[in-house]
């Protein structure tokens, strides 16, 4: 009966090393994945692009439509391609009297007989840019025209910074006048073919 049961043991080893074939060992210490370096570097990259894209698609809904149209971009296009060069020269907006229109027109809303019958809305309107800013905070014309020429202003400088950081992500020094033309006259560029899709 001995080598009955001594059979039984050998057929149990031989299933259970077939089951674990390797006895025994340690945990084995795979090397480090580049894989975590290599994403961080791809993430900033893409961090990078996305707020060159964003500033420029800021920069593109800005400006209104008919600066593209064929026959009025001559008339726009280089206005504002001036403006924005002397504006990153200098490091901030330039507003010029010569590039702001004034004029007024009547508040609108509720009030029934209460209602400003007098042109209490002033609206400014910056040339090279299209921009127009208005303000009907108060019945007051003299007021109105403080607070739509701070709208304007805080527009301005914001599209100004867009373009600054924009030539800051493409490393274009913003003290070389011929680099800056370049980078406005190939973003307009780009505009103008995007927008004629």
């Amino acid at each position: 009966m001995q080598l009955y049961d001594e059979k039984w043991e050998l057929i149990a080893d031989e299933l259970t090393t077939e089951q674990r074939p390797s006895r025994g060992g340690g945990k084995k210490k795979r090397g480090k994945s580049r894989t975590p370096a290599r994403s961080g570097g791809i993430a900033q990259q893409n961090s990078e692009k996305s707020r060159e894209e964003e500033r420029y698609h800021r920069i593109r809904t800005f400006l209104p439509k008919r600066f593209f149209k064929p026959k009025l971009e001559r008339l726009y296009l280089p206005r504002y391609a001036k403006w924005v060069l002397n504006s990153l020269i200098v490091g901030k907006a330039v507003i010029n009297g010569t590039d702001v229109g004034y004029k007024t027109k009547r508040a609108q809303g509720a009030g029934g007989q209460n209602v400003n019958k007098n042109s209490s809305v002033p609206v400014y309107t910056h040339f090279p840019t299209g921009l127009q800013s208005e303000s009907s905070e108060t019945p007051d014309l003299e007021r109105n025209k403080g607070y739509a020429q701070d709208i304007m202003k805080s527009k301005l400088e914001n599209h100004i910074e867009d373009w600054v950081s924009l030539a800051k992500l493409i490393d274009v020094d913003l003290k070389d006048p011929i680099k800056i033309s370049a980078v406005i006259s190939e973003t307009l560029e780009t505009i103008k073919i995007e927008r004629k899709k």
